[in-house]
């Protein structure tokens, strides 16, 4: 127990991930190895967005590698709100306030709803070729973690905690990843009866 405890006690802040919203990194000092942490709320509480940008800063600002199991979004929702987020990034601040995009040292981003409407502008579709270009080769060179997205297989109907154990080891096999993320526990439990107190 006390050699735990000293490990705990002497813990770089590498090996205790921060998630990036302060009220959560204030109350628990991050999230830690082998733990499991459930984030709950109503229907359209923004669950998704705000786990999407923990992935997000995890890989960019952490190094972490992520594998990011959707089982509600489709994968390029999910792609989309990443490279929208890393659009906020403060290294790109100079360039946003430049093309008219941001004013003063507030970051925002290109607006999601041009996105989705297509209406970005020649100056903002320039800006943002330039915010995919270098979250994708800052993720392939190492610069930032990866994040690999997954979805659930439309076929099936059934998409259990063997099912993510099975694919999530294939998956590490290929591109060892440090933190899973599944959206959203509810869509996990199978509609038969199950043999195991895991799948319950």
């Amino acid at each position: 127990f006390w050699n735990e405890y000293d490990r705990t006690k002497n813990a770089q802040i590498d090996v205790l991930p921060q998630t990036g919203m302060d009220i959560i990194d204030n109350a628990l000092g991050g999230f830690r190895r082998k733990e499991l942490y459930i984030m709950a709320a109503f229907t359209g509480h923004l669950k998704s967005t705000s786990s999407l940008n923990w992935v997000y800063n995890q890989s960019v600002y952490g190094g972490t590698s992520t594998l990011y199991f959707s089982l509600e979004m489709h994968y390029t929702q999910c792609r989309r709100i990443i490279y929208l987020y890393h659009s906020m990034h403060p290294k790109f601040r100079d360039k946003r306030i430049a093309l008219g995009i941001q004013q003063g040292q507030t970051d925002v981003g290109i607006d999601p709803n041009k996105v989705k409407k297509g209406e970005l502008s020649l100056d903002e579709m320039s800006y943002l070729k330039e915010v995919i270009t270098d979250l994708n080769e800052g993720m392939s060179q190492g610069t930032y973690g990866s994040i690999h997205i997954e979805v659930a297989d439309p076929d099936v109907l059934d998409f259990t905690v063997e099912n993510i154990r099975t694919r999530s080891e294939l998956l590490y096999q290929k591109t060892p990843f440090k933190m899973m993320v599944v959206d959203h526990a509810l869509l996990v439990s199978p509609r038969k009866w199950v043999s195991s107190t895991t799948d319950r």
